[in-house]
């Protein structure tokens, strides 16, 4: 039944050491050798025997499955249309067919009503694209850079078929659905058009998939012609690229997490020189909108939580930017959005982000801001938090802004806001058979970490539960890179919250939530106060009565999944299971080969282990795979990776889970690995992953109900 790996019932890897010394501490690595799949079969016989042992010790899961996928597929328009957005002379909407995996692109010729997706008409409309016929043949399908031209002759899309998020670009004439293009290969993300539609400008990525150059081509020329117009040699800084609203120019963004440079390209004259907005200064972060005469710049060159300031279209500093916006005590400015008559700036103030609008008074006169912006005003919702801005409404012309609101028992709902009227209309709103909000309840609580910071961590479940009965629950959190933890209506929570489980959503340091120093103070040296935050929040649903002790399971991917193995390690018999999806969990070994995707990059994220000896000191500390606990009890654990993951390697957990297995006092079996084929979102197709969020419903649910 399974292959030669499986000695003693799950599989064991063999053990060759590899040898690493860093600042007089010598590293062994018995499961290095991993790495080497294209060169060892070995490496593939393991993956096969993982996921068999994994389908042996869940098969009698199928059924409870099986009413997973029910659940979660009640959760889904299996039939539905987007909301239309304008660009040029069309509105373009996407659809979604039930039974279908991917959605189909259609246009139709503007008309002047604010066009709802009840009114589309299909009769009248022009196929873009089906991307189900794109995807046929291909186990994974993904895409990326999908751009009309200003024209509105022709398209482009990025197509990736294994996970690796290397792109093949597709451009075709949309009338005729002939393909004109198709040399560019292995592209990064990022696209524009020039002006006159005969050009693209695309992002090249190197072996380490750091985004490093944007290139134009001459559509149907021959890529050896292709111009490099843009190159950054810093290895810790990404590039990525896109078009401005305005149509005027393409926006070149070259960051690491601390620092950034701005250049703007001309879309009009493809071939020239980008221009620099500012010259990079250590600590500068600083991010443009073009607004069409000026630009709009959100920055922390005088303000930690940033501020909105007005800059000419020319090469300038920070001290000539004008300020027009700082935040209040407590807020942090995220970014802001131009339209003609209009900005939308996006505002986080305690945990929470709003949305707020500021009308243009007048046009810039080459001179002087003083004048030309409005007052800022807040837009009110109610209903949960705003999202997302619709930022691919491209419509420069809008006179409103388009976004999503949603929340843990919110479905999501898209409001369009008349700036100038001050006019609400939500144009989409979704409604679930057998969903009430009437029979949930969510809760915000505040947790005092170790170090005695407050905590905040929201409790989601049903309505009927009761502290102190046999509840079971999942922990849920990230914590790193200033992203926050939002909520967002999850079917996959919604599910084990109608099953009677309470979801703890912990918003720990290293997340966005509270500003730039909530970020700070969980990142490098201060990396362990995530973990710890995590840590308390888990006793705090024990202590009060949420959650029966030892029915706990906690859940993370990515680097979430660190936060989670980390926190295990501090006491692997307090949870009831694990759910680590793409876990980034070898951090030591990750972050001494600069070899790696991303290392560089995220040095300044993690700190510079080769460089530094405290820093390697600090992560030898805490990386979950050097500090598993030998003879400790560690709980079930359902680990998820996928082959192709450029963003973490299937080495980590594939290392991860062979080193649980030999440290465990009991239950080794119960520790399991899937490796899907794919990428770091894992399956591709909207039923693939509906099946999987199942399977991953269902073997938690018998896990702590047994």
């Amino acid at each position: 039944m399974y292959n030669d790996f499986m000695k003693n019932a799950y599989p064991q890897a063999k053990r060759i050491p590899s040898v690493s010394t860093y600042h007089s501490y010598t590293k062994v690595d018995h499961y290095e050798w991993l790495r080497e799949r294209d060169k060892d079969e070995d490496v593939q016989k393991l993956m096969d025997a993982e996921n068999e042992w994994t389908r042996h010790q869940t098969r009698h899961l199928k059924n409870l499955q099986e009413e997973c996928v029910k659940s979660l597929l009640s959760f889904m328009d299996e039939d539905d249309i987007s909301v239309p957005v304008r660009y040029g002379a069309y509105w373009y909407v996407k659809r979604m067919f039930k039974g279908k995996e991917y959605p189909v692109h259609y246009r139709v010729r503007y008309s002047e009503q604010n066009l709802m997706p009840e009114d589309f008409s299909f009769e009248d409309a022009q196929l873009v694209c089906d991307i189900n016929e794109l995807a046929k043949g291909n186990d994974f399908f993904d895409t990326a850079n999908y751009l009309i031209s200003p024209n509105s002759q022709y398209a482009c899309l990025g197509i990736d078929t294994s996970g690796d998020e290397h792109f093949d670009m597709r451009i075709w004439n949309i009338e005729t659905g002939e393909v004109i293009d198709g040399q560019l290969r292995g592209v990064g993300y990022g696209v524009a058009w020039s002006a006159d539609s005969s050009s693209i400008f695309y992002v090249r990525v190197n072996e380490a998939w750091r985004a490093f150059q944007v290139w134009v081509h001459i559509i149907g020329d021959d890529i050896s012609q292709d111009k490099l117009i843009f190159e950054e040699k810093d290895v810790r800084f990404d590039v990525s690229l896109e078009p401005s609203r305005c149509g005027e120019h393409a926006v070149i963004h070259s960051a690491s997490s601390t620092s950034s440079e701005v250049y703007l390209v001309d879309v009009c004259q493809p071939f020239t020189p980008p221009l620099c907005v500012a010259p990079r200064q250590e600590g500068l972060d600083y991010f443009v909108e073009c607004a069409g005469d000026h630009l709009l710049i959100v920055h922390n060159a005088h303000v930690e939580d940033f501020e909105l300031s007005c800059a000419p279209l020319s090469s300038s500093t920070p001290d000539e930017w004008e300020s027009i916006m700082r935040p209040r005590d407590g807020e942090r400015i995220m970014w802001v959005e131009a339209y003609r008559d209009f900005f939308c700036v996006i505002v986080r103030s305690g945990t929470v982000p709003s949305l707020r609008v500021c009308e243009r008074l007048q046009n810039f006169d080459g001179n002087d801001f003083h004048n030309m912006w409005g007052d800022i005003k807040e837009i009110p919702h109610p209903q949960g938090v705003i999202h997302e801005i619709v930022s691919y409404n491209r419509d420069w012309n809008s006179p409103y802004v388009l976004y999503r609101e949603e929340g843990f028992i919110v479905p999501p709902r898209y409001c369009s806001y008349h700036v100038a009227a001050e006019k609400f209309l939500c144009v989409k709103e979704r409604h679930y058979d057998g969903f009430s909000v009437d029979d949930y309840r969510v809760e915000r609580v505040w947790v005092q970490s170790s170090d005695g910071i407050s905590v905040p961590m929201d409790i989601i479940c049903s309505k009927d539960v009761v502290k102190g009965a046999d509840n079971k629950g999942i922990l849920y959190g990230y914590g790193a890179y200033e992203t926050s933890n939002d909520p967002y209506f999850s079917p996959f929570f919604l599910t084990l919250a109608r099953a009677g489980y309470v979801i703890g959503w912990a918003h720990v340091r290293g997340g966005g939530e509270y500003g730039r120093q909530w970020y700070e103070n969980a990142k490098k040296l201060k990396k362990k106060n995530s973990f710890e935050d995590f840590y308390s929040c888990a006793r705090y649903l024990y202590a009060s009565g949420w959650v029966y002790e030892g029915k706990l399971a906690l859940h993370g991917r990515s680097a979430g999944g660190l936060l989670v193995g980390a926190a295990l390690n501090m006491r692997p018999s307090y949870f009831g299971a694990v759910l680590a999806g793409v876990p980034f969990v070898d951090v030591l070994t990750t972050m001494t080969k600069p070899e790696l995707p991303l290392t560089c990059g995220e040095w300044e994220e993690w700190g510079n282990p080769v460089d530094s000896k405290a820093v390697y000191e600090y992560i030898r500390e805490y990386s979950p795979v050097d500090n598993v606990q030998e003879g400790e009890a560690y709980p079930p654990m359902l680990v998820t990776t996928s082959t192709d993951d450029v963003r973490v390697s299937y080495v980590e957990p594939m290392k991860w889970v062979q080193r649980l297995r030999a440290a465990t006092s009991a239950g080794a079996e119960n520790i399991l690995l899937k490796i899907d084929d794919g990428g770091h979102g894992g399956t591709s197709g909207r039923y693939e992953r509906i099946n999987e969020h199942a399977f991953e419903c269902a073997w938690l649910i018998d896990v702590l109900d047994n």
